[in-house]
């Protein structure tokens, strides 16, 4: 007996296992919290309702007015009634309608859809601004002839020169146009990324000195001499890829750091010494920026923003050479330019979210 008995109850306990309701899933959960909460809303308006109905009924009875469900100025009755009592009683009127007026005018809105983020998506934008740029340009040249009708040791001349400018403070403009996107990781934090292409009117130019000693088919002459050295440095193109990281102060306004990579088109000229061997080249420089700004949300779409950056393009060398011959003999120059440039740049932008809030 003790056995069946024993067995009975596994029985039972096996059969409630698995015939007893599992557990909601959270979908499950989130759809009865969202149905519920949007009853209670409903409900909360009623019962604001029903309270001034009843307040205003009250009132009309102390009035001598007849009771009405939609209270209007008209019902307030008699004039025997005291200035506080018909005072009360348009107030009544008044918050009636106005809860009323409120109840139908704001629909429900989910819980979700409530908290929804804000500053995720898709947008796109142009900003514009200017600022000072820093340059330093180091150089060495030689300018060499061979004449075989001047005799020996001055059919040779040799020219070595060492340049140096800077570090020279010029500035300019520039517009830019660019395209990213967000991802809100919680309530406070927002990443994103952000690709951005410039037209610019910088200048890089800087003044220095360019120093000469002077040797033949013997060697040196013992001829030195300075002038100036005064490069040409300019940049009309950039390009970037960038990485923004924020924090929200509060749902419109990120304030944010930002940085990555960015690569410049530059020109150079004023380089050499004679106007014959002047050499016009350009060149890329890639260089890393980093700064910070703010962006304020003016609707659902539209948002400006204000930033400061600065970027280091590094060292970029280059090389030149000019050579020309002659049945009278042959002249060539080289060059060897080591550039460094770097710049801190101010703008103001404004930018659109693509496919409503983010």
């Amino acid at each position: 007996m003790r056995r069946c008995g024993f067995i009975f109850k596994l029985f039972i306990v096996v059969i409630f296992f698995f015939v007893s309701p599992k557990k909601a899933n959270a979908d499950d959960l989130d759809n009865r919290l969202a149905e519920l909460e949007k009853k209670n809303f409903e409900l909360r308006k009623l019962l604001r309702i029903e309270a001034l109905e009843k307040e205003n009924a009250a009132l009309s009875q102390k009035l001598n007015l007849k009771p009405m469900g939609s209270p209007t100025q008209e019902t307030l009755g008699p004039i025997e009634a005291t200035r506080g009592d018909r005072r009360a009683a348009y107030d009544t009127i008044a918050r009636y309608h106005s809860i009323k007026a409120e109840s139908t005018a704001a629909p429900y809105v989910p819980l979700a859809e409530r908290l929804a983020p804000r500053w995720a998506g898709a947008y796109w934008g142009a900003s514009a601004g200017g600022g000072i740029t820093r340059s330093r340009v180091n150089a060495s040249e030689q300018y060499s002839t061979n004449f075989a009708a001047i005799s020996y040791p001055d059919n040779i001349n040799v020219a070595n020169m060492t340049d140096a400018s800077g570090p020279g403070h010029r500035g300019g403009a520039l517009i830019d146009v660019f395209a990213g996107w967000n991802f809100q990781l919680s309530h406070l934090f927002v990443v994103g990324g952000q690709i951005e292409a410039t037209v610019a009117d910088l200048s890089f130019n800087s003044s220095g000195t360019r120093t000469f000693n002077d040797f033949n088919g013997a060697g040196p002459t013992g001829q030195t001499a300075v002038e100036d050295f005064r490069p040409q440095v300019s940049s009309n193109a950039m390009a970037s890829a960038l990485l923004r990281v924020g924090l929200l102060s509060d749902d419109k306004t990120l304030i944010y750091g930002i940085g990555g990579l960015t690569v410049a088109q530059f020109q150079t000229r004023n380089l050499a010494d004679e106007s014959f061997y002047q050499l016009e080249e350009s060149f890329l420089a890639r260089g890393w920026t980093i700064g910070a700004g703010i962006e304020r949300r003016l609707d659902s779409n539209w948002s400006v923003r204000a930033e400061y950056r600065y970027t280091n393009f590094g060292s970029h060398s280059s090389n030149g050479q000019f050579n020309y011959a002659s049945s009278s003999g042959t002249e060539t120059y080289q060059r060897y330019a080591q550039f460094d440039q770097s710049m801190q740049v101010g703008r103001i932008g404004i930018a659109y979210a693509i496919g409503g809030p983010r």
